[in-house]
């Protein structure tokens, strides 16, 4: 016979414990599931399971994965997450037609004297160009 059944025996399945990690005070905590991490650490619903299953790169400054051994990243915190949606992007110099390709649209900026907001603006197609450039994402193709 089933020790549990019904309700429990279907939360008992699904249940999978999460390892957390904190980046500021390196606190490991261990919870039942992605829901009771969130609740007890104040965080919104699905950050645990969304980082676990490296969707995002961590929440109130928590990190967690499903695996105990799994070694804490060697970029911490907002470093994590710039690395994360940092993506690739070509500038085209509108006189000379010349394309250079920067790592992020940090770096562009940085190299360019051009804003990074204004950077943003022209990839998303919000604005057309900005002190005689215009950029792009560099696309997978």
């Amino acid at each position: 016979m089933p020790k549990s059944w019904g309700t429990v025996a279907a939360r008992e399945k699904r249940d999978r414990t999460v390892f957390a990690t904190n980046f500021k005070t390196a606190e490991r905590r261990s919870f039942r599931n992605c829901t009771v991490a969130d609740k007890e650490l104040s965080l919104h619903k699905g950050a645990a399971a969304s980082i676990a299953s490296k969707e995002r790169t961590s929440a109130g400054g928590w990190w967690f994965t499903y695996d105990e051994a799994e070694p804490l990243p060697q970029l911490y915190f907002a470093s994590l997450v710039a690395k994360h949606r940092s993506k690739p992007v070509i500038a085209r110099n509108l006189q000379t037609g010349e394309e250079t390709t920067f790592p992020n649209a940090k770096a562009a900026s940085a190299a360019l004297g051009i804003p990074r907001s204004s950077i943003s603006l022209i990839v998303q197609g919000k604005k057309a160009a900005t002190k005689g450039y215009t950029f792009r994402l560099v696309s997978n193709d």
